[in-house]
């Protein structure tokens, strides 16, 4: 029986509102839109840093706030094989102990806050299964779904860079990630577990128990070096976590990993849910200790548990949006936020509310406070409780994906720290040249960390010490005004300029649109050719 796409965003919302605990409803409203006018933004969809940095650049230029930790780029133009490929960009990375180097890209990404921390490219949206629990067919024999692979491409803000160091006198290992370099080692390369290191990749090995969203395996040990492997329901494991930043050392149990002798098949893909495969080989056991032994503590220790982020859909004239492209939009961030709960152990929350009225979870809610216990909707808020920290400004040499460039020099970018600029009332903005009315300012001096709102027409925020405030933004230079903690078209256009030149689709209530949703299936829809299939290697 055929099943028409809005029948299965029907059901699929249905069954999403059933189970969604009290937060607010990500709505379409929620969807950030970006006219490719040009089709620049499109071309360069080869060099996956260059495209999402183009797109949350045209992002503030249309008047979306710089205060979001994360965007997950879709985009209704259609994509074909090479280009059409998921993938997780760090935008800063700031944390030591992760076996990655300090980088920064904030400058080319146009975020003068530095909150925004990580990019993902989703690529063609009619490949993402219209239900986020379906699993994702653009790769043939794929195991995740598609909300698993949201969260796949949105672990590699941390994962999976490390080594470990049994403190035997073997050194460092690294065949706890998947190689797939070249089988001939060339004279000079520097060598890991009897293989080139540049050819291990950032995804878990197919031989190691990770049980993670980022590949790997789950493990059985049968005895006498029979292993059993599958892979099924798959979250950020306990080593995952400690690597976000979630979870202490002392809290992440021991591990293994099987060492076949081929490690030519570690970089395979998981097994599909519900298939088994039996290996024999050599188990390998390893703890936290050893993982620090290789790559140092974890600093900082601990991360702020609540992230803030934004789905953005690009679009052209050619490839228009339609009610179905931002339904099921709305529809995956929404089961996101439910996603990244669960597969965080309840110790992460995501709000994708394009105006933070998010409170996160019960066991990590936003600034905002936890969620109401009566299962009513959080008002509307117009201030956004930021709590991942801005970057400090510190640099080093980057190390990152192959395509990766030398980051600009951001040190004329203002990502905090001085200390005078609200202390001393003769100062003016920092961005603009209206004068602020510092005294009414520091008469409140104790403020809520990472909170955002206006001082007439400049963005402002409170210091993560809670000491005081840092101007953001001057909304002024462009004619706009400062609103809800963040510089919004002017007043006088009474129009949004979210979408270019595009007309956004109104934000209708959930059950008004799922009611229409039905009534479409009145309506004969074509049936449309199968998409060929792509492939993805983060």
């Amino acid at each position: 029986m055929r099943v028409f796409a809005p029948v299965a965003l029907a059901v699929a919302a249905i069954a999403l509102m059933a189970a969604r605990p009290a937060d607010a409803l990500v709505l379409t409203s929620d969807i950030a839109l970006i006219e490719d006018v040009d089709g620049s933004i499109t071309e360069a969809v080869s060099a996956p840093n260059n495209y999402l940095a183009l797109i949350s650049c045209a992002a503030r230029k249309a008047g979306y706030p710089d205060r979001f930790n994360a965007i997950f780029v879709y985009t209704t133009v259609q994509l074909n094989f090479l280009t059409n490929v998921q993938q997780g960009w760090p935008v800063v990375q700031r944390t030591q102990g992760i076996g990655r180097t300090n980088w920064n890209m904030s400058d080319k990404f146009c975020t003068q806050t530095g909150v925004l921390r990580h990019a993902v490219k989703m690529g063609y949206i009619q490949t993402m299964p219209d239900n986020p629990d379906d699993r994702y067919t653009g790769i043939l024999g794929f195991a995740l779904s598609g909300v698993e692979l949201v969260a796949h491409e949105f672990g590699h803000q941390w994962l999976a860079s490390i080594t470990f160091d049994k403190g035997d006198g073997a050194g460092k290992h690294c065949y706890l990630r998947g190689w797939e370099g070249s089988s001939e080692p060339q004279p000079g390369e520097v060598m890991c577990d009897g293989w080139p290191l540049n050819g291990y990749n950032q995804h878990w090995s197919y031989y190691f128990n990770s049980g993670s969203i980022n590949y790997g395996s789950m493990i059985d040990d049968l005895g006498d070096g029979k292993f059993n492997f599958y892979y099924n329901k798959p979250k950020f494991s306990q080593l995952d976590q400690y690597l976000m930043g979630l979870r202490g050392p002392g809290e992440v149990e021991p591990m293994f990993l099987v060492v076949s002798g081929d490690n030519m098949g570690s970089a395979s893909l998981p097994i599909m849910p519900g298939k088994t495969v039996k290996v024999e080989g050599t188990r390998v056991d390893f703890t936290i200790t050893d993982v620090i032994r290789a790559e140092g503590e974890r600093n900082p220790p601990f991360e702020p548990c609540h992230w803030k982020g934004l789905t953005i859909l690009v679009y052209s004239k050619e490839y228009p949006y339609n009610n179905l492209h931002l339904n099921k939009l709305a529809l995956y961030a929404n089961r996101w936020e439910e996603f990244y709960a669960w597969a965080t152990d309840g110790r992460g929350s995501f709000d994708m509310t394009i105006d933070g009225r998010g409170y996160g979870t019960a066991t990590c809610p936003s600034a905002l406070g936890p969620p109401p216990a009566d299962g009513t909707q959080p008002p509307d808020q117009g201030t956004v409780a930021e709590e991942v920290q801005p970057d400090p400004g510190t640099t080093s040499q980057v190390v990152g994906p192959p395509d990766a460039f030398q980051p600009p020099d951001w040190s004329h970018i203002d990502f905090g720290g001085n200390e005078d600029a609200a202390g001393d009332p003769g100062q003016r903005d920092l961005v603009g040249d209206a004068p602020l009315p510092w005294d009414a300012f520091l008469a409140d001096a104790s403020c809520t960390p990472g909170l955002f709102q206006c001082v007439g027409d400049n963005v402002v925020t409170c210091r993560q010490d809670g000491s005081g405030w840092l101007v953001v933004q001057f909304c002024g230079d462009d004619g706009r005004t400062c609103q809800d903690g963040a510089c919004a078209v002017s007043k006088r256009s009474g129009g949004c300029a979210a979408a270019g030149t595009g007309t956004a689709l109104p934000a209708w209530p959930p059950l008004l649109l799922l009611v229409l949703v039905l009534m479409g299936l009145g309506i004969r829809i074509a049936h449309t050719a199968p998409l060929s299939g792509t492939r993805n290697r983060d």
